[in-house]
């Protein structure tokens, strides 16, 4: 699967909530492993509002100082989304399944952002994950918090 590149112009993404402040929400994503493209492309299809923006870290253009100066060593670790509240300087920085849950608040439809992680972390479950180990820790912790998270879900709504 070949990679896709964020534009520039996707960082530059405004979004207005309830309070009238203007918030700037980005996904800082590996753009050389399939599963992140995967779930970016799936988010960018159900994000009929542009919200969020998307910059590729692996990119030769990733500027680490305009991204809350996160390391691409420390990218690499987890999933990344950045929250500039009000036109704030620096981001609040949303990890793992926190930032899937930011996602989630973002797009129209909350499920799908949810539908297409799950679907991603199938893909990963039947290809045997990705070429790059990093990638694949990052994708396996990521599987098995949704799990926990999940099954003490179900627990909560069987009492």
């Amino acid at each position: 699967m070949s990679s896709c590149r964020a534009s520039n112009a996707s960082t530059d993404v405004m979004m207005t909530e309830g309070g009238g402040t203007d918030d700037r929400i980005e996904w800082v994503f590996d753009g050389e492993c399939p599963m992140c493209v995967e779930l970016k492309t799936t988010l960018e299809e159900r994000d009929s509002g542009h919200a969020i923006g998307f910059t590729d870290f692996t990119s030769q253009s990733y500027d680490e100082e305009a991204h809350g100066n996160l390391p691409i060593a420390e990218l690499r670790t987890d999933i990344h989304v950045l929250r500039w509240r009000g036109g704030s300087e620096e981001p609040e920085v949303y990890r793992g399944l926190a930032a899937l849950a930011l996602l989630e608040t973002i797009v129209p439809t909350p499920e799908d952002v949810t539908n297409a992680f799950d679907s991603v972390l199938e893909s990963f479950d039947e290809e045997g994950g990705c070429e790059d180990e990093e990638c694949n820790d990052v994708w396996n912790k990521l599987s098995e918090e949704s799990k926990a998270v999940r099954l003490s879900y179900d627990e909560d709504e069987s009492t």
